[in-house]
């Protein structure tokens, strides 16, 4: 299923409705007829880490294990880790398919086979700026995976290519198998195509589309929309709105500031920030 990030519960299609209830996305909020939770008093979004708790909120880089992990003593209740692959076809943590942004290498990600990519040193704050290297080294989709899991995070999954093989699409899904818990990840792309490779790789796989303006109606098979953040308020609580009534979750990133938090409908199911304290702070302020 695919998810839309922004959406009212108590509209919420029944399959989407599940994966809330089975991954907290909202607090306050109590079990209805059918399976379907009826939305309380207070919504509370969801606050999802993007590339862990990394740096300038830290000192750690990008997409690492140490970020994955204070992403959650922060508070973060789920992460969003990058992937892209290596040249043996496994999926590694990296938003970029470059490497000299986040590491001292050269070349692609594919250049390289995932046991030589483990051992590439994280620059501590990445392309951002030249703060030297950290003791984190680039990590697999797998060792992210199992990061958040004894974390008890939730993971979102973003496939950076614009396209997506079969034998790919396999090698994600199969360590989503190995975890063993299908509510634990959800899976997410700018691209409909890459969605739905991941949909045929597995059927229990949540999909959830990105966009950079409001889709409406939405394409079929999300369960989330994961709308972005810009100073003009491009989510609208209309939009929410018209999305939970299609069944859909809604998400919006990348909101970094109070003054960016404060232009998002509380009534979205997931912040997706790089700032994960500021997040729950205001969140915190507006009762949640």
């Amino acid at each position: 299923m695919v998810i839309i990030r922004l959406r009212s519960v108590m509209t919420m299609g029944t399959a989407a409705a599940a994966l809330l209830i089975a991954g907290g996305l909202a607090c306050g909020r109590t079990g209805a007829t059918a399976g379907i939770p009826a939305r309380a008093a207070t919504h509370c979004p969801m606050v999802s880490a993007r590339l862990g708790l990394h740096w300038p909120y830290t000192n750690l880089p990008e997409n690492s294990a140490a970020a994955i992990d204070a992403a959650h003593k922060a508070g973060a209740p789920k992460v969003e880790v990058d992937v892209n692959f290596s040249r043996d076809g496994v999926p590694m943590a990296i938003h970029d398919y470059w490497l000299n942004g986040v590491t001292a290498h050269t070349g692609n990600v594919w250049d390289y086979t995932a046991a030589q990519l483990e051992t590439f040193p994280l620059k501590i704050a990445g392309r951002q700026a030249n703060k030297g290297m950290s003791s984190q080294h680039l990590i697999s989709l797998w060792s992210a995976l199992n990061r958040a899991k004894a974390d008890g995070m939730r993971v979102s999954v973003e496939i950076k290519p614009e396209s997506l093989t079969a034998a790919r699409a396999q090698a994600v899904a199969l360590r989503f198998g190995w975890l063993n818990d299908w509510n634990m990840i959800d899976v997410r792309s700018f691209d409909p195509p890459v969605l739905a490779a991941m949909r045929r790789a597995d059927h229990r796989i949540h999909t959830t589309l990105t966009v950079n303006r409001p889709v409406v109606p939405a394409p079929a098979g999300n369960v989330m929309e994961s709308i972005e953040f810009n100073a003009s308020g491009a989510i609208k609580p209309a939009t929410v709105s018209a999305l939970h009534a299609a069944g859909l979750m809604v998400d919006a990133y990348t909101p970094n500031t109070p003054a960016e938090f404060s232009t998002v409908p509380l009534t979205v199911d997931q912040i997706t920030t790089n700032n994960v304290p500021g997040a729950l702070a205001f969140l915190k302020a507006h009762g949640c």
